[in-house]
């Protein structure tokens, strides 16, 4: 029993550790190509969902919660004030993950774990065909920029194209390591929409001086992106996991 807790105290201490590194050094965040200010691409989330799924929610919660509290206190450079609604999502980011695993594991939805993919693939781009076609502007620290209808169509039909090449990545992920990959992507794609894509554009949005739907756009088109990203990271920690018992065993 100590060895099982000082083994989930130390793993938490290094995935805490390579949250910040991976979210605060190596992420994408304000490159040389236009991307909004409040839009980051990173597998941080991805070792916090892990350390859910694996750790259980409270050792999840502690990578969040100090990954998200000892990065900002280390890496704030730009002088940002510290947000707590931040760290509650982070908070909570350890948690969810672990609540949507063990639902789903409990039903029988290994039968229905591809359509239930596909159908909230669907309904985000619903979601964006709606805004494309009901929005003509947006505003981002008070300055407004107008959407004409060359790029409202080549962005829905960018994100239509993400969400399939999405579809691919995770079945091919899915093939690779039999690890019930779906499962993990359906974990994290709910875990994000509900903290990452809608809290988190509220907090965003109130930060930047963005419009909501904007911002929340921009995230799910990030998520596109994300979702395979972090369902790769977690399939693969989960393969070497489960290879590292079988070689100690």
């Amino acid at each position: 029993m100590k060895k099982t807790i000082i083994r989930k105290i130390t793993l938490t201490a290094i995935l805490t550790i390579l949250v910040i590194i991976f979210t605060k050094v190596l992420s994408i965040q304000n490159p040389p190509f236009p991307i909004p200010p409040f839009v980051r691409i990173s597998i941080g989330p991805a070792l916090i969902i892990f350390a859910s799924i694996y750790l259980g929610p409270f050792f999840g919660a502690l990578v969040g919660v100090l990954s998200d509290v000892l990065g900002w206190v280390a890496f704030n450079f730009s002088g940002l004030s510290f947000s707590p609604l931040i760290t509650i999502i982070y908070l909570f980011l350890g948690i969810l993950p672990w609540v949507i695993n063990r639902v789903l594991t409990k039903i029988s939805f290994m039968k229905i774990d591809k359509t239930i993919f596909i159908i909230l693939l669907l309904f985000m781009n619903l979601y964006l065909g709606f805004f494309f076609v009901s929005e003509d502007s947006f505003m981002v620290q008070g300055i407004v920029y107008n959407l004409n209808i060359t790029l409202k169509i080549v962005l829905f039909c960018a994100s239509i194209l993400i969400s399939i090449l999405t579809y691919v990545v995770t079945y091919l992920i899915d093939k690779k390591y039999h690890h019930n990959t779906f499962q993990v992507a359906i974990v994290t794609l709910i875990s994000e929409i509900l903290l990452m894509v809608i809290l988190g554009s509220y907090i965003k949005a109130f930060f930047f001086g963005a419009s909501f739907f904007f911002v929340l756009v921009s995230q799910i088109l990030v998520l596109f992106i994300n979702v395979p990203l972090n369902t790769f990271m977690v399939s693969l920690l989960q393969y070497l996991l489960q290879k590292r018992r079988k070689t100690i065993k």
